[in-house]
């Protein structure tokens, strides 16, 4: 039912809810906390600004998805499918990256605090960034 609420606010996925649409247009002030997303289809999903604190995004694949401008804070990609995403200008402070692949991804001006970098290692490690460029992503 939640997935079902988040595709409709996203306009991102089909009515099963299972296989994401053409890419979207954001809707802003759309706010999801604990999102219960793991192993979701969201290939190409426009949440560009969307809100989603605590966020369960586990094996997902949101490769292409539009992460600009959201509030990610304390959601889990771990082992997510990111390639090609976008989290330009997004706040991933205490995000989980771990085991993700963010090849190709970019993350200029995103904001970072205790994050997770995809080798698992806290951002804070890295001097408060994932140095995403040694994972295959773009600064």
């Amino acid at each position: 039912m939640l997935l079902a609420a988040a595709c409709a606010a996203f306009a991102a996925c089909t009515a099963n809810g299972d296989t994401p649409a053409a890419p979207a247009t954001p809707t802003p002030a759309v706010e999801i906390y604990r999102a219960e997303l793991a192993g979701r289809d969201l290939h190409l999903a426009g949440l560009a600004g969307a809100v989603l604190r605590r966020a369960d995004l586990t094996a997902a694949d949101a490769t292409g998805a539009d992460f600009s401008a959201a509030i990610l804070i304390a959601a889990t990609f771990r082992d997510a499918e990111l390639a090609g995403a976008t989290f330009d200008g997004a706040d991933l402070r205490q995000a989980d990256f771990t085991g993700a692949n963010v090849a190709g991804a970019r993350f200029e001006g995103a904001r970072w605090g205790d994050t997770l970098c995809p080798d698992g290692v806290s951002s804070r490690l890295y001097l408060g960034v994932c140095p995403m460029e040694s994972f295959g992503a773009r600064p």
